[in-house]
């Protein structure tokens, strides 16, 4: 299987490691569709590290959704306090502080790693963008947090 791994900016200062464990469902009405926790949803579990801060108003993360649903770490996130930043369908007011901070989603698919049958050297990486090109590189730059190093590990 292959193991996904994003980063992302997020509001406020989450816990260093966490399993999110909440089913999602579809909602919002024709033309609305969004999704959101609901007990009667399909099972959904996502996992947080965070990798820096920035006081207690930001916090670089890393994330590895192990179910795939819809917008399954935009809304685990939302859900546990921390939205990601720049996130306009569930993050409200605290995803869009202005400043420094861009407007736009603040999310980053980072590293995938092949299944062990795999004969691969490193995981892949994708850093990134420079900060002109970049929301996420941006916001990074200017809070002063570092994109972890090449050999950083999730677990």
């Amino acid at each position: 299987e292959i193991e996904k791994t994003y980063l992302a900016l997020v509001a406020g200062l989450p816990p260093e490691n966490m399993r999110i464990n909440v089913p999602l469902a579809k909602g919002g009405g024709p033309g609305h569709e969004l999704m959101q926790v609901d007990e009667d949803g399909q099972h959904a579990i996502s996992e947080l590290r965070r990798v820096d801060h920035a006081a207690r108003r930001y916090a670089l993360v890393a994330l590895r959704p192990l179910t795939g649903r819809t917008h399954q770490l935009r809304v685990h996130m939302a859900h546990i306090g921390h939205p990601i930043m720049g996130d306009g369908k569930y993050g409200g007011e605290t995803a869009h502080p202005g400043g420094v901070i861009a407007g736009k989603l603040h999310l980053h698919a980072w590293q995938l790693v092949l299944p062990g049958g795999q004969k691969i050297e490193a995981p892949l990486q994708s850093p990134p963008p420079s900060p002109l090109l970049s929301p996420l590189g941006d916001s990074l730059s200017a809070l002063g947090l570092a994109v972890p190093a090449a050999d950083w590990q999730f677990a």
